[in-house]
């Protein structure tokens, strides 16, 4: 049995058992998380940082020597910097922390990095959280690789009382935004214990997993934080709770959408340490008025799934705006599909034709109206003299008994055939 858990099992933790009366690391109440960053810094030998799984600095030991400016700006900013994440992904020691016990060695790393050590704090099942030693002005004892292990083991019970504690509010702030997002309930009193201002303008986030199968609970767990927690960072007044099957964030905000769009392409740009694929986001409108939240979660939820069916080459956080012409057609499939009289005869007709004699008469009509039915640039796109094309245009009226002169014929032939080659 790996080290780590059966230290979690030897102190009474498991994922579904609270933890109650535990003292572990010497006289460190378990939950005390500044105390058992203090023990494991005596342990190990060198000053202590410990994170949650999504690199969210819990607390830190005191150290008056120098240490190089990663580690202050991981305190100060409350979590690991986005040169450093870059670095570990880059060196291969993300997949490491995410899916091992082993302890990651940096010798160096950005801004001019002392040593690093680094390890995950885990179950056999998740992992819990991650623990930083760095090296200061003296080298780390030789000693500090193992205890870095140990430490790895007596802080399971500590963590997952910290999470424990993290569901319960979560769970809590979770309610009081789904409330919102559904427009229930006394939504005054939602916003003002959330922190939310009354009167400001309002926009709604939405995220998901971009690609691979669909996200475990503790996936989605780990999207919500990360959403909740960039918001944070650019000190944004958010909201955030997981619904269905998107993460949303209601955000108050204070100027124009540039900023709204800033921080939601940087939210799918960093990565989230438990999630091996990328996430997509969009943004709803921005406007006044808390009864219109549950408009604006539609729409970011509307235009999520417009992007999620994108190639994943294309940009992963769209506007509702950018999409809503998308939005709108797929609307107009969904209700072509359920109501199959809203047919036009002339085009099954043709399709006949084509199956039967392997014409591509279809094809021409959605060329020839894409353009227009501009003849010259229909010829052009379909590699055809334009006399071919008005011969074949003439034939196809003719098998369809579809006025094409008519520009209301030719609009909704174009949205019909636009809907079944998407659909």
């Amino acid at each position: 049995m790996p080290q780590v858990e059966k230290a979690a099992q030897e102190f009474g933790a498991t994922e579904t058992q609270p933890l109650s009366g535990v003292e572990t690391a010497g006289d460190v109440p378990c939950g005390d998380l500044f105390g058992l960053a203090e023990a494991l810094a005596d342990l190990v030998g060198g000053p202590i940082i410990v994170e949650d799984a999504n690199f969210r600095v819990l607390s830190y030991s005191s150290f008056t020597g120098h240490v190089d400016a990663g580690r202050n700006a991981a305190i100060l900013g409350r979590r690991i910097p986005p040169e450093w994440l870059a670095y570990l992904e880059q060196t291969g020691s993300l997949e490491t922390l995410r899916s091992t016990y082993d302890v990651v060695d940096l010798p160096s790393g950005p801004w001019q990095a002392h040593r690093r050590l680094i390890t995950a704090v885990r179950t056999e099942t998740r992992l819990l959280g991650i623990i930083w030693a760095a090296e200061g002005t003296s080298p780390l004892p030789v000693h500090a690789l193992a205890a870095l292990r140990q430490a790895a083991s007596i802080a399971v019970p500590h963590l997952l009382r910290h999470e424990e504690q993290h569901r319960s509010q979560r769970h809590r702030r979770g309610e009081l935004v789904r409330s919102l997002l559904e427009g229930r309930g006394q939504l005054h009193r939602h916003v003002d214990e959330l922190g939310l201002p009354r009167t400001a303008d309002f926009a709604v986030l939405a995220f998901a997993p971009s690609d691979g199968p669909e996200a475990t609970e503790e996936q989605w767990d780990r999207i919500t934080d990360h959403v909740a927690l960039s918001c944070e960072a650019f000190r944004w007044k958010a909201a955030v709770a997981r619904m269905g099957g998107a993460v949303f964030a209601i955000l108050a905000v204070s100027s124009g959408p540039a900023g709204v769009l800033r921080l939601g392409q940087d939210i799918v740009t960093r990565s989230v340490p438990t999630l091996r694929g990328n996430l997509c986001g969009a943004l709803s409108t921005i406007g006044p008025k808390l009864g219109s939240i549950n408009i604006r979660r539609v729409q970011a939820a509307d235009a999520l799934a417009i992007v999620q069916a994108r190639p994943s080459t294309k940009t992963r956080f769209m506007p509702f705006e950018a999409v809503q012409a998308e939005i709108i057609l797929r609307e107009l499939s969904q209700i072509l599909n359920e109501r199959t009289d809203l047919r036009l005869p002339g085009l099954d007709a043709l399709a006949a034709e084509d199956n039967r004699k392997g014409s591509q008469f279809l094809h021409t009509l959605s060329v020839f109206l894409a353009v227009g039915a501009h003849y010259s640039e229909a010829a052009n796109n379909l590699g055809l003299h334009v006399t071919t094309l008005r011969y074949r245009i003439k034939r196809i009226a003719e098998i369809s008994g579809l006025d094409l002169g008519n520009p209301t014929v030719r609009l909704v032939c174009e949205l019909l055939l636009t809907t079944q080659r998407d659909g």
